[in-house]
């Protein structure tokens, strides 16, 4: 509990020096963010419609109920509120998860500092960005799949298939983890557990298609539409702009994510995180924190396929760009940081 109310105030307080500071909406999709949730309410023409096409619906749904407040959707304070909410929850479920899969109280504290303590996402919950969500439900998930893994309980299956059905209406990371969620019940042996995991999550895809075919005649709209990642980045080429380097190129693409992630989290963190992964997947217990892994190939992937692209600045064109997609892995470098932890001598935090 305690470790939840210092989470809770270092999120305040960061929430607090952001707005105070008028950084809350640095980000120009922090800005759209709100202004999406804003139109649901107050507009020329208000409603449904305004949730879009490429921008999952749940943080802008989220966010609505506060943004219709003058002051909290000038500030952007009102689509900080919900980042910061899901922020604290990622920190306690990661605590949690990690604490049960060790039995080490020690190692948790360790994987939850590593992950709140992080100024990077400090300041992203702080802004009405989406990834404080996703890490948030992602971390639920995870928790829920160490504790079924200890008890068989087709609960926490269910409470699974919550978790990633809300991370699936937040971020695209969503969709690719799901099938591997759906594999870890499979290879549980617990067909059960797998299909009501799968009845639950497979929901918020199978909505978001039929959202996209209802407004715009298209299931795939996000994908390829106008305003899609990948649209934009086609027309970029056909004004002549360079190709990224990681396109079609998966060494070069994960090379830049590699260092993407060394800026935002350190490379100590980084490379101890590859070791402590190792040992994760050894024992039985601790195998489920591996799942936490899983956005590493998605956007290598992704960036592989053209559709996202990322700059870092010691590489070609030498700029910033999107180096936030790093913080995906930061409940993984985390965790695997608390699994070294428990490796130690026995202290007083040690359960």
């Amino acid at each position: 509990m305690w470790c939840l109310a210092a989470v809770t105030i270092l999120s305040a307080a960061f929430l607090y020096f952001s707005w105070k500071h008028g950084y809350t909406l640095y980000y120009g999709d922090a800005a759209a963010h709100v202004n999406i949730a804003r139109r649901i309410i107050d507009g020329r023409s208000p409603g449904y419609e305004q949730l879009g096409t490429v921008w999952l619906p749940l943080p802008h749904a989220l966010m609505a109920p506060l943004v219709r407040y003058e002051s909290l959707w000038r500030t952007g304070l009102g689509g900080a509120v919900p980042a910061a909410v899901f922020f604290v929850l990622g920190a306690a479920f990661l605590y949690a998860a990690v604490r049960h899969a060790t039995a080490s109280r020690a190692a948790a504290v360790t994987a939850a500092a590593a992950f709140a303590l992080n100024p990077n996402l400090l300041y992203l919950q702080a802004t009405p960005m989406t990834e404080p969500i996703f890490l948030g439900c992602f971390t639920a998930a995870v928790y829920c799949c160490v504790r079924f893994q200890a008890t068989a309980r087709l609960r926490y299956a269910l409470g699974a298939g919550f978790a990633i059905l809300a991370a699936t209406l937040t971020r695209y990371d969503g969709w690719f983890v799901l099938p591997f969620f759906a594999l870890f019940f499979v290879l549980a042996r617990s067909w059960k557990g797998a299909v009501l995991f799968l009845a639950v999550a497979a929901l918020g895809p199978l909505y978001w298609l039929g959202h996209n075919l209802y407004i715009y005649s298209d299931p795939l709209e996000f994908y390829r539409g106008h305003y899609s990642a990948l649209s934009i980045y086609q027309r970029g080429l056909q004004r002549g702009y360079a190709r990224h380097p990681g396109d079609h190129d998966l060494a070069t693409a994960w090379s830049y994510y590699r260092q993407a992630l060394e800026l935002a989290m350190g490379r100590p963190l980084v490379w101890a995180a590859a070791g402590g992964m190792a040992l994760a997947l050894v024992r039985k217990t601790t195998r489920p924190l591996a799942l936490l892994a899983l956005p590493l190939p998605f956007y290598v992937l992704s960036i592989h396929s053209g559709g996202t692209p990322l700059f870092v600045p010691s590489l070609y064109p030498h700029s910033y760009y999107n180096t936030r997609y790093a913080l995906a892995l930061l409940p993984a470098c985390a965790a695997a940081a608390g699994v070294l932890t428990a490796l130690l001598p026995r202290s007083g935090l040690r359960a």
